[in-house]
This record gives structure tokens, C-alpha cells and sequence, in this order.
């Protein structure tokens, strides 16, 4: 990848604030970077031109045409401000999804609607949740367990599993109480609602990819190995770690990286980064749970650590109409980690953090709560207490390691 592209562009961040693996792949390029975000935020030591306050977006957009006449490119890293990136790029004529396509890269009932209506089979069945005559209505045309979750917040906030009716109005009831708080800090400009789907019985992945302007969709040469609370028998649905590359056989994968492409043309994304989670069914099928129009969560620096390249700088590169390649220049394991508090409360201590930090394996860890702290688990709404990235040549290493601090790292309330 050459460096001298960079140089002298104009490169938007949308957001308030960026993470150490956003700022290894930024820094030092020689692009000029500008920030619009809605409250002040931490950018590390990436050098800022200049910051707009995202209030009004047609106030914002003027802004900055009287100050730049050309962007080069704009970096999201979160579902919330893909509506301000899609209306940025319109103004400034930079390759995006359409503002009309992107409510379906957002909410989740608009998005299965669309993937429902051009390939019936990659996506589960679901209803919008209002009331409890909803649930009534769609138990009876569905198996338990099911899935009730909010349309349009991520890191499996408030998802709850469910396994008959009265479970099912409690946990509506729950959500229903935390889901307005959280809409307005994580969903801009989108109301809140519930949906209720099938639950699919599987093993979970997530496909990255950028997809070029012609709706092409370049992917890495692996899919992601997903691990949630259920499947190690807790109480809990949420994506406790990630590994790449992954584990299953390439045609298994290769299955995946169809019925992704399926995905991004019923949703009819272009000139975008993706990030799809699936399910990976006992007869060899896959269907989406959700996609989204950014890279996951951790990606940036798995792909980096295992593979050499960088998504972002790719996906910066294609927005400036110059080639996608994804060409892996060393193939090491990688892993990352998020640890939940398992019961909502006050932070109290954190147990088996000491033990783990000289695993031969560690390559970073992040505490994002102190003691004292208001936590809990994803699924009441909360982020996870602490982030371990692990990486290494060995693959046993990374494995066992990755398995001990799943055992005995815990976060107390």
C-alpha cells in the first residue's frame, strides 16, 4: 500500500473519539484530517485541522463547504452516524450508499424486510414489537426460543433470549424501560423500537468486507470464529470474543462470503466497509443476522496483526476511486476479548486480571470501568468492563490462553 496517496487529501472523521488501533492506521499519513462529532472527544495525537459541532447537519455541511471545497474521504466507525456520513458525501459528491438505501444498514426490521424480499432464505422471520397482543400474535406462528432485541443499537445491547411467552413480556417490559435512555446516545435521529425473531441454532461468524463502487465486495481471506455467552452456557447473548482467521474449511467459508454478497445487494450498499454477522446452520446454510455499513468492532487491529493490512486505509483508498486489495503479508492468530460484569451493580473488583497479564500471547488490555463504576452485562444494556486483544504465531498459545481468561478473568459486582 502506498503511503504517498494520503498526502495533502482531506479525510473526515465523523465521531467522538477514535480507538488506538483507528489512530495506528491514521497517524503519519500526511492527510489532512477534520472532525465533525457532537460533543468533545479523544483523538489521540492525530493532528486536527479543524473540529465542526454536529448539530444541525444541513448547518454542518455548509460549514464545511465554505471552508473546503473537496473531501477525499470520510471515516465512521459507528452505526449512528451513517446517515451524517451518507448526507456529507452527497454534498460533497464522494462514492457512498445512497441516503435513501441507508435506513437499511441501521434498523434492523427495515433491513430483514429488504433481505426478506430478495432472498427469502438468508434471513430469519421477525415482527416489530409494540404490544402484547405483537407477541401473542407472532408466538403463534413461531418455535421457542426466540430473540427480542432493539432494531438499531449494537454490541448486543438489551438482546434477550426468550423461551416462552411470559418470558418474552417480561423481557419486552425490561427493555422497553432502558431502550429510550439508550436511543438517544447511541441512534441518532432514529426512534426506538423492539423486534421479535427466530432463534436460529448455530455457530456464529462475521464476515468483513469493502465493497467498491460497482457494489463489488472485496473480502479477507477468512471469516471471523465468533464466541457468545450462550455457548458456554451462560445466561447471556453477548460476543464475548472474536478470532481470526478462522477455523472452518474454506468452502464453509466460502458459503459465508456468498450469502454476504446476497446481503449487500438486497441492501443495496456500495462504495462502503461491512461488517455481517451470521449463522452457520447444521445443513451447511448461512443467514444473516445483521449487517452493517462500517468494520466490526476490534477488526482494524486483528486484520492488521494477522494478516499486515489495513481495513480503514483500504476502505480510505477505495472512497478516493483507487483499487481494493487485500493482500496478507504474514498469517498470525489473533483474538479479542470483551469481559461483562455478569450481574448489574456497582463495580467491586475484577478478579484474575493480575494472573493473565504475562500470558505469552497478550498483546494489549484495556480496563474501560474503575471500581466504583456502574456496570453489567450487554444484554441490561451496559459495555464490557474490559477488552484483551491476543495474538501470536502459536496458535495453541492464543487458544489456551484465550480459554483460561474466559475462566478466570471476571469483572464483581
Amino acid at each position: 500500500m502506498s503511503e504517498h496517496l494520503f498526502e495533502g487529501k482531506n479525510i473526515v472523521i465523523i465521531g467522538d473519539s477514535i480507538s488506538d488501533a483507528v489512530r495506528s492506521a491514521l497517524y503519519g499519513i500526511g492527510a489532512t484530517f477534520i472532525v465533525i462529532s457532537d460533543k468533545p472527544g479523544d483523538y489521540k495525537d492525530i493532528e486536527i485541522e479543524k473540529k465542526y459541532l454536529l448539530s444541525d447537519i444541513q448547518d454542518t455541511t455548509k460549514q464545511i463547504k465554505d471552508d473546503y471545497s473537496t473531501l477525499d474521504a470520510i471515516y465512521c466507525g459507528s452505526d449512528q452516524y451513517v446517515m451524517t456520513k451518507a448526507l456529507i458525501c452527497e454534498a460533497f459528491d464522494i462514492p457512498y450508499i445512497d441516503v435513501k438505501d441507508v435506513p437499511g444498514v441501521v434498523e434492523k426490521s427495515i433491513m430483514k424486510n429488504k433481505l426478506i424480499n430478495k432472498y427469502p432464505s438468508i434471513t430469519s422471520k421477525f415482527r416489530i414489537i409494540n404490544s402484547s397482543t405483537d407477541i401473542d400474535e407472532f408466538c403463534k406462528e413461531a418455535n421457542f426460543p426466540l430473540i427480542l432485541k432493539p432494531s438499531s443499537l449494537d454490541t448486543s445491547r438489551l438482546i434477550q433470549k426468550v423461551n416462552n411467552i411470559d418470558e418474552t413480556k417480561a423481557a419486552y417490559s425490561k427493555i422497553a424501560d432502558h431502550i429510550d435512555r439508550l436511543y438517544k446516545t447511541m441512534s441518532h435521529g432514529l426512534d426506538s423500537e423492539i423486534i421479535l425473531e427466530e432463534y436460529l441454532e448455530g455457530k456464529k461468524y462475521s464476515v468483513e468486507g469493502i465493497v467498491d463502487r460497482n457494489g463489488t465486495v472485496v473480502f479477507p481471506d477468512t471469516v471471523t470464529d465468533l464466541l457468545f455467552g450462550y455457548d458456554i452456557g451462560r445466561n447471556d447473548p453477548s460476543n464475548i470474543s472474536r478470532i481470526v482467521p478462522s477455523s472452518e474449511p474454506k468452502n464453509i467459508q466460502e458459503s459465508m462470503f456468498k450469502t454476504t454478497r446476497q446481503a449487500v445487494d438486497a441492501l443495496d450498499i456500495k462504495s462502503s466497509t461491512i461488517h455481517a454477522e451470521l449463522i452457520l446452520l447444521a445443513d451447511g446454510t448461512s443467514k444473516i443476522i445483521e449487517v452493517a455499513a462500517r468494520i466490526g468492532g476490534f477488526r482494524e487491529k486483528m486484520y492488521f496483526n494477522s494478516f499486515g493490512y489495513s481495513l480503514i486505509k483500504s476502505d480510505i483508498l477505495m472512497q478516493m476511486g483507487e483499487p481494493v486489495e487485500l493482500i496478507a503479508t504474514k498469517n498470525l492468530l489473533t483474538c479479542a476479548i470483551r469481559i461483562y460484569a455478569e450481574k448489574e451493580g456497582v463495580l467491586k473488583e475484577i478478579i484474575g486480571l493480575d494472573s493473565v497479564k504475562d500470558m505469552e500471547s497478550i498483546d494489549s488490555i484495556t480496563q474501560k470501568n474503575n471500581i466504583g463504576d456502574m456496570v453489567g452485562p450487554a444484554k441490561s444494556g451496559h459495555k464490557e468492563v474490559i477488552q484483551i486483544v491476543l495474538s501470536s504465531e502459536d496458535d495453541g498459545s492464543v487458544r489456551r490462553d484465550h480459554d483460561r481468561i474466559i475462566e478466570t478473568v471476571l469483572a464483581v459486582t
